[in-house]
């Protein structure tokens, strides 16, 4: 018994295979059967589209990953590099594809080295694509800052030492006593509350 309205027919010519779980191509947006789901087995028309190709390309002089855009000519971009500077390394009998994978593990007995650095975002350390996820490389976050009230009391207290003497002392500053009620600290004498400042 056939279901002609489920599932849909294999998009190659030659097949027109009615397939339940057909697949669709992400270059060319065709539908296809199992046996035809690939780019080469349908003969795709973007087989060859270099916007698919995405390979980075490699500086064959200092050895460096040089970054191209989508729609950017990968030639071009690497002209621009070689014109802007482009320096090949030292001659230490060290082959060019050394300076790529500079990037090291920082979990110990590792020694995985990848082209792009990957930074924890938590602790800020520099892993390889293996120990990248923090519950791989037993995450420890840098401690954090100093208790933020403890260090508002800190400022607090070595500014209002500094003060000049006229200032604290509320002896000859004729000034509105007892008017600032719950803003200050008591005085000695009469339980009176005092503002530092004023």
């Amino acid at each position: 018994m056939e279901l002609p309205d489920v599932g849909k027919n294999c998009g190659l010519k030659e097949c027109k295979q009615l397939d339940f779980l057909p697949y669709t191509c992400h270059r060319c947006q065709g539908v296809f059967c199992q046996e035809h789901w690939k780019p080469a087995d349908h003969n795709c028309p973007r087989l060859h589209d270099p916007a698919y190709d995405r390979v980075v390309p490699q500086c064959p002089l200092c050895g460096v990953a040089v970054p191209v855009a989508r729609n950017e000519d990968p030639n071009a971009r690497m002209n621009a590099h070689i014109s802007s500077g482009c320096r090949p390394p030292p001659t230490s009998g060290a082959s060019p594809n050394k300076a790529v994978y500079a990037h090291k593990c920082h979990v110990r007995g590792c020694t995985n080295k990848s082209a792009v650095a990957i930074k924890c975002k938590a602790c800020g350390n520099q892993y390889c694509l293996k120990h990248r996820n923090e519950r791989d490389h037993a995450c420890a976050p840098p401690p954090p800052p100093a208790n933020s009230a403890s260090s508002a009391i800190a400022a607090v207290t070595s500014r209002l030492a500094n003060l000049p003497a006229n200032l604290t002392d509320r002896k000859g500053a004729g000034g509105r006593r007892g008017s600032n009620k719950g803003s200050g600290r008591k005085s000695g004498k009469g339980g009176k509350e005092d503002c530092v400042i004023c």
